[in-house]
């Protein structure tokens, strides 16, 4: 459906949420305009660079319909498919990372776990959801109908996997669950997780069994194995690095209890609420559906899958004195502590959590300088928590 929210019924995102993220992921939305020479640009060079497709005719066309003034189309022929060449390329270079962001993370692994586990990965259990929402949110007549007749045929069936009463019980079992992880079940925070990863992806440092940096898992030149594409190699590298982002979001989650709750606090004392300004909305805490806040929240999972592989290189304690100390003084070069620093230096700033957070203080803080110290040090706490944890 057009339905933007998944916190309620069997399914881990939306229609709406998916095109979203196929914008985000190219790193351009639609052309809508064939006209708009500029926008269509923008769509060649993002196909080229985020998927490794080189359309070199439909750049030729482009410069000639500028020449021209005449409207832009990709071909669809046959024998030159360019739709269909865009398509392919976003399945080998970004695909299988997006799958393991949503077969891996713990809250969308339970929930496919038990799905498959009850069976109602089915057409039938699919038609009676649809059905049912449609029932439940619209006028009662026709969609009531519906419903019935969708019911009434699977009572016919005599089956008890595919029983109306059962599919009741396992939709109340469906959103206890996701009543658990609230949070994960949010547009806002399945933004911000790719927000977060497509950064994660721009740090060049090996998370792994080594040590050293550099573009450890970078695609080879145009890809050397036999059958392989630059779309391919792509899609490896960035399936290897979604596989390090993942383990480091449920590493944290697992060890800061009931990180996925709106209520969940950090650190001893005071305690600070984890998702504050970011993923929720001051003062009543519900959930800020805003891209600012996703993109806030990214910052702060961002740090901490960070924090996550730092701390799994050093098998001696280390103080997070001296990891804060890194990444304040990092520069060009220094990698992940360069990427951490830019990270927290947009959380410190007035329109990023830490900023928020330091303005809403009781009584309020009017001294710029001392709202600015306040905001980094909220963040500082924040990390402070997570490698504590850790």
């Amino acid at each position: 459906t057009e339905q933007a929210k998944f916190d309620n019924g069997p399914y881990l995102t939306t229609i709406l949420g998916l095109d979203w993220m196929v914008s985000e992921c190219i790193g351009v939305p639609p052309f809508l305009d064939p006209m708009n020479y500029d926008a269509v640009q923008k769509v060649l060079n993002a196909v080229a660079d985020s998927l490794g497709v080189k359309l070199s005719d439909a750049q030729q066309r482009l410069d000639e319909a500028r020449d021209t003034e005449a409207p832009f189309e990709f071909r669809t022929d046959d024998d030159d498919n360019e739709l269909m060449k865009i398509k392919t390329g976003f399945l080998e270079s970004w695909a299988p990372a997006v799958l393991v962001l949503f077969r891996q993370l713990k809250p969308y692994e339970n929930l496919l776990a038990l799905r498959r586990e009850d069976t109602t990965l089915t057409p039938e259990f699919a038609s009676w959801w649809v059905a049912k929402s449609r029932r439940d949110s619209s006028s009662p007549g026709p969609a009531g109908a519906a419903l019935r007749r969708v019911e009434e045929e699977l009572r016919q069936r005599k089956e008890p996997l595919v029983a109306p009463k059962r599919f009741e019980t396992l939709i109340e079992n469906y959103n206890a669950l996701k009543s658990e992880t609230e949070l994960a079940f949010s547009v806002a925070f399945q933004r911000a997780l790719l927000l977060a990863f497509n950064r994660f992806l721009r740090a060049r440092i090996q998370f792994g069994d080594g040590d050293a940096e550099g573009d450890v898992f970078g695609p080879d030149e145009d890809g050397d194995a036999e059958g392989e594409t630059l779309s391919s190699a792509i899609g490896e590298s960035r399936r290897q690095n979604a596989e390090l982002f993942v383990e480091a979001v449920n590493g944290v989650a697992g060890v800061i209890d009931h990180f996925y709750s709106k209520d969940v606090t950090v650190g001893s004392a005071p305690q600070r609420r984890l998702w504050a300004h970011s993923l929720l909305r001051d003062p009543d805490d519900s959930i800020d559906f805003t891209g600012a806040a996703s993109a806030r929240a990214s910052d702060l999972i961002l740090c901490a899958a960070y924090l996550y592989h730092l701390r799994k290189q050093h098998e001696k304690k280390q103080s997070f004195d001296v990891v804060w100390n890194a990444l304040e003084d990092a520069g060009a070069g220094d990698g992940v502590y360069l990427r951490m620093k830019q990270a927290v230096d947009r959380m410190s700033k007035e329109n990023g959590l830490g900023g928020k957070i330091a303005a809403a203080k009781e009584p309020p803080l009017l001294n710029t300088e001392d709202r600015a110290k306040c905001a980094r040090e909220e963040v500082r706490q924040r990390l402070l928590a997570v490698w504590k944890a850790l």
